[in-house]
């Protein structure tokens, strides 16, 4: 984890921090307070979100490699007479074996790793604090239509982690003006992730926004927990 709320963080600080990120087994990161801005807080995910990018594209091509070998399999066995062909029922039975045994095995190599294998290195993030860093549509006061733009950028940038992250778990944004198009944006986001399966999260918007649109954000994500603070000991 990696704590630095209210430290007059710059948009500066967005790349090298993007560069911890990407480069550390950091997966916890709390930069409320600070004054990122949309410039800095796409630097700090940039990274992540094109490994998240890149993540889908393999299993893409995983996939396709394994249907081709599927259909080519299909396509030999039926090419043989039938006296040499593999009985339906006899080949549904060992397949199914096989996946159990694959499941037993892999349930074995998950308890072996949570002892030996060390943490995984980024680019990934698990809880992204990005409350009150002054990302905001009004960030240029003398083009609105430009502020629009890279607020729209950046959240074009959380709508991907969102859709696409398994490993991110919460995303605060609280006090921010990000306004009603890009907080429904990120609530067509949670809908696809929950419709998806890929994985619970709680996100955390302003109020700033119509108050139908908030309450919807609030229904479709986790709740967020609260970070702890450490006790105090007794005398």
């Amino acid at each position: 984890m990696l704590s630095l709320n209210y430290c007059n963080l710059t948009f500066k600080s967005g790349e090298y921090l993007g560069d911890i990120l990407a480069t550390t087994a950091i997966k916890d990161i709390y930069l409320d307070g600070n004054n990122l801005r949309c410039y800095g807080a796409m630097s700090l995910i940039s990274k992540i979100v094109e490994e998240c990018e890149n993540e889908v594209i393999r299993k893409e091509l995983e996939e396709k490699a394994r249907l081709e070998e599927e259909e080519k399999r299909l396509e030999e066995e039926a090419a043989k007479p039938s006296w040499e062909r593999t009985p339906m029922e006899e080949g549904k039975t060992t397949e199914k074996e096989n996946d159990e045994k694959k499941t037993k095995k892999k349930k074995k190599k998950k308890k072996k790793k949570k002892s030996d294998e060390p943490p995984k290195v980024g680019p990934f993030v698990c809880k992204l604090h990005l409350a009150d860093n002054g990302i905001d549509i009004y960030e240029d006061g003398s083009d609105v239509q430009k502020s629009l733009k890279i607020t729209r950028n950046f959240i074009e940038m959380i709508i991907k982690l969102i859709r696409l992250s398994a490993d991110i778990q919460e995303i605060d944004l609280h006090n921010n003006t990000i306004g009603n198009m890009s907080a429904k944006m990120i609530l067509n986001a949670l809908e696809y992730r929950k419709l998806n399966k890929v994985g619970n999260l709680a996100v955390r918007v302003s109020e700033k926004i119509d108050k139908d649109l908030f309450n919807s954000i609030i229904k479709a994500s986790k709740k967020m927990k609260k970070k702890k603070g450490k006790k105090k000991k007794k005398s």
